[in-house]
C-alpha cells in the first residue's frame, strides 16, 4: 500500500512536498532578492518555518547567493554569538577579495578562517569590543557579495548575540538580507523577537511571515505525494484531524504507515493511526514546555490532561489545588506557554489533542492504585464530587463542561421546577449512560449522580436509595434472586 520514501531518506522532510507554503515562499524570495532586508518567519513548533527557509535557501543557492545559516539551542547558557560565528564559519571564501583591516576582530570567533582574515585589533575594554565586533561583522558579509545571513530558532539565543543581531538589522549592508525564525510564544516575557522594538530603516525592505496550520485539503494533498492512489479522502480527514494541520506530525505520521508497508488497505491504515505513538518531535516539544513550568501551572496542566476536555478555570484550580489567585496566575502562565489556550464559553483546554495525550503520559499515577495520584484524584468520581461540593447553589442556566454527559453539546441543567416531580436516580448507573445529568432537590444542594451528596447533606435525597453506591442493576439482581416484588429500586 505505502510506496518507498526513497529508503534511508525517507524520514527527511525533504523528501515530502511543500504543500501549502507556495504563497509564503513567494514572499520570503521577493524580500531577500531585494536586498537589504530583514524577513521574520515566525510559527508554533511542528508548523514548518525551517522547511520554508530550506526550500528558499535551495532556490537562492542556485541562483548564486551566499545563504549562511546559524542555529541557536537550548542551552542552559547559551554561547555570545555561537549562532552568528556558526554561519559565518560556512561562508565561501574562494571569491572573496581581500578583507577590510576591521574584520581582523571576528578572528578569535572564527579560528578556521584566521589566515584568511587581517591580524585582531589590539585588546580594548568590552565596549570596545563590542563595537569593533558589529564592524567586523558588516565588513565580513560585505566583502561576501549578495549574501542572506539565517539565524534560526531565535528565542533560544543570548543577549549579546540579540543586540548584535539588532544593530546589524539597524544598519544592514547592501547586498544582505536578514532571515529571522522564532517561535513567538516562546520569548522571554516582554521581549521583543530582536530584544527591543524595531522597525525596518528607511531603503530596507522585509517582511514578516506568520505561518498557519494546513487545511484539510493540503494534507491530503501531502498523503497522496507519499501514498499514491492509496491516500484515501478518509486517511486524509484521520491525518488532519489528529495533526491539526501540523506538517511534521503529519509527515511522520506518513513515515510509521511507510515502515509497516505490510499494511493493507484504508481501514487499517486509519486504524493504525488511531492507536500509533505521540510523533517524537510534537512528543520533545511539549514535554521541554512542560518541564519548564512553575508547580502551581504543572498541577493545573495534569489536571486538564485528564480531564481531556474544555473545563472552566474553577474546576481546575479546585482539582489542581493552589488557591484562586495562584490558580490565576498559574493559567496564565499556561496561556502565555501556549500548554493550553481558551475554548468557548470560558473553559480552557491543550492546543493539541496529541499534546494532551503527552501530558497526560506525564502525571503520576500508581499501577495498583485506586485512591492516590493525579490521575486518581480527576477521576469522574472524583471530579463530580468536588464540583458539587464547590457549587452547591449554581444558576439554573449554568452548563456542565462539554463531554461529560456523553453528548459533543454541554448540557444545561434543569430547573428546580421541571425536575421537582421528575424521578431522581443516585446510583452509579445513572452516569453510565448519554443522559444522565445533574439532579437537584428543591431546598437542597446541587447532586450529580454517581457523586455522594454534599457535606451539608446527612440524609438521603429524597426518591434515592439510602446507599448510593449500590447500582440500579445490583438491586434489581437481589430482588430477583429473593423474589421480592416490593423491593425498592431507585
Amino acid at each position: 500500500m505505502i510506496r518507498d520514501l526513497d529508503g534511508e531518506a525517507a524520514g527527511r522532510s525533504e523528501r515530502f512536498p511543500l504543500v501549502g507554503r507556495q504563497r509564503e515562499l513567494e514572499r520570503l524570495l521577493a524580500a531577500v532578492r531585494n536586498p537589504p532586508a530583514v524577513v521574520l518567519v515566525e510559527g508554533e513548533p511542528g508548523i514548518g518555518k525551517s522547511r520554508l527557509v530550506r526550500e528558499a535557501s535551495a532556490t537562492l543557492r542556485a541562483e548564486r547567493y551566499q545563504v549562511l545559516t546559524g542555529f541557536c539551542h537550548p542551552l542552559r547558557e547559551p554561547l555570545p554569538y555561537g549562532p552568528v560565528a556558526d554561519a559565518l564559519c560556512r561562508a565561501d571564501l574562494a571569491n572573496a577579495p581581500a578583507f577590510p583591516p576591521s574584520a581582523g576582530a571576528l578572528a578569535p570567533l572564527l579560528p578556521d578562517l584566521a589566515d584568511r582574515l587581517p591580524p585582531p585589533p589590539s585588546s580594548a575594554d568590552p565596549t570596545s569590543r563590542r563595537f569593533q565586533l558589529l564592524q567586523a561583522v558588516r565588513s565580513f558579509l560585505t566583502a561576501l557579495g549578495p549574501t542572506v545571513l539565517v539565524v534560526e530558532d531565535l528565542h533560544w539565543t543570548d543577549e549579546a548575540t540579540r543586540d548584535l543581531l539588532l544593530l546589524l538589522a539597524r544598519d544592514l549592508p547592501p547586498r544582505l538580507s536578514l532571515v529571522l525564525t522564532h517561535r513567538a510564544d516562546e520569548l522571554p516575557q516582554g521581549t521583543a523577537v530582536l530584544g527591543a522594538a524595531y522597525s525596518r530603516p528607511p531603503g530596507t525592505g522585509g517582511s514578516v511571515i506568520q505561518l498557519n496550520p494546513l487545511r484539510k485539503s493540503e494534507v491530503q494533498e501531502l498523503a497522496a505525494a507519499a501514498l499514491g492512489p492509496h491516500a484515501t479522502p478518509a486517511l486524509g480527514a484521520t491525518l488532519h484531524r489528529r495533526s491539526e494541520g501540523l506538517p511534521l506530525v503529519a509527515e511522520e505520521d506518513l513515515i510509521t504507515l511507510a515502515e509497516h508497508g505490510s499494511t493493507h488497505g484504508c481501514t487499517e491504515a486509519v486504524e493504525r493511526l488511531r492507536v500509533a505513538d505521540v510523533p517524537r518531535g510534537l512528543r520533545e516539544a511539549v514535554t521541554e514546555r512542560l518541564t519548564g513550568l512553575s508547580p502551581a501551572a504543572a498541577s493545573i496542566a495534569e489536571a486538564a490532561a485528564v480531564l481531556a476536555v474544555p473545563a472552566p478555570e474553577e474546576l481546575l484550580t479546585a482539582l489542581a489545588g493552589p488557591d484562586a489567585e495562584q490558580g490565576a496566575d498559574a493559567l496564565i502562565e499556561l496561556l502565555r506557554a501556549s500548554v493550553l489556550r481558551e475554548a468557548d464559553q470560558g473553559t480552557y483546554t491543550f492546543r493539541h489533542a496529541l499534546a494532551q495525550q503527552v501530558a497526560y503520559q506525564h502525571v503520576p499515577a500508581p499501577p495498583d492504585s485506586g485512591c492516590t495520584g493525579a490521575r486518581s484524584r480527576c477521576s469522574r468520581p472524583a471530579i463530580r464530587s468536588r464540583w458539587c461540593r464547590s457549587r452547591t447553589t449554581p444558576s439554573p442556566s449554568a452548563t456542565w463542561p462539554a463531554g461529560w454527559c456523553g453528548r459533543r453539546r454541554p448540557r444545561t441543567r434543569r430547573s428546580p421546577s421541571a425536575t421537582a416531580a421528575r424521578p431522581r436516580r443516585c446510583c452509579t448507573s445513572c452516569s453510565t449512560g448519554p443522559n444522565w445529568r445533574a439532579r437537584r432537590v428543591p431546598g437542597r444542594p446541587w447532586h450529580w449522580p454517581g457523586s455522594p451528596p454534599p457535606a451539608s447533606t446527612s440524609e438521603p435525597m429524597p426518591g434515592c436509595c439510602a446507599d448510593s453506591s449500590t447500582t440500579v442493576g445490583c438491586r434489581r439482581r437481589r430482588a430477583a434472586r429473593s423474589g421480592s416484588a416490593s423491593a425498592s429500586v431507585c
